[in-house]
């Protein structure tokens, strides 16, 4: 049941030559898909190292040292003259002004390191503690005159009756 060639019967040569034809026609084609996704693939890198650069670039700035510490401070110099007096908002607001002057150097020294909004958080922690020293100044001298002057037209007892009428305005 073979033939001249050493072939099956019912063997066509041309079947065979489209078969291999069809084949080297799908290599080709995958060949061809390899290629195009390898230089897809490459140029996604490439374009992912610039963009991952920028991003680690981001991700490595840092907050400055203590600068929420500094705002808090800050805005405690200012919320310590209702219930403290002027006593211990000036303490606060010389620790804040001390941790800002060194934390603003710290940022000097390399600003690209550091987020700017932590820089931000500094400034205005330093303004805060500014304005809450002044405050607490005044207010301490204040004090001091009135208590040097024994002003008989200001003492405690009618403060306390102010806040009272005060709250009984509010309702409270």
């Amino acid at each position: 049941m073979t033939t001249d060639n050493n072939q099956p019967a019912g063997f066509d040569t041309d079947d065979l030559n489209q078969e291999q034809e069809m084949h080297q026609t799908e290599v080709n084609m995958q060949n061809t898909v390899v290629t195009e996704t390898t230089t897809i693939t490459d140029s996604d890198k490439q374009s992912s190292q610039k963009s991952g650069s920028a991003k680690s670039q981001i991700s490595m700035q840092m907050r400055v040292p203590n600068s929420g510490g500094i705002l808090a401070l800050g805005i405690l110099s200012i919320a310590m003259l209702c219930c403290c007096g002027p006593f211990l908002g000036p303490i606060l607001a010389i620790i804040a002004l001390i941790m800002a002057g060194t934390a603003t150097r710290t940022y000097k020294a390399s600003p690209e390191s550091f987020t700017s909004t932590s820089f931000g958080n500094v400034n205005a922690g330093k303004v805060c503690a500014i304005i809450g020293l002044a405050l607490c100044g005044f207010m301490l001298i204040f004090f001091i005159i009135s208590l040097v002057t024994d002003s008989s037209s200001m003492n405690f007892s009618d403060m306390e009756d102010l806040y009272e009428g005060f709250w009984d305005a509010m309702n409270y």
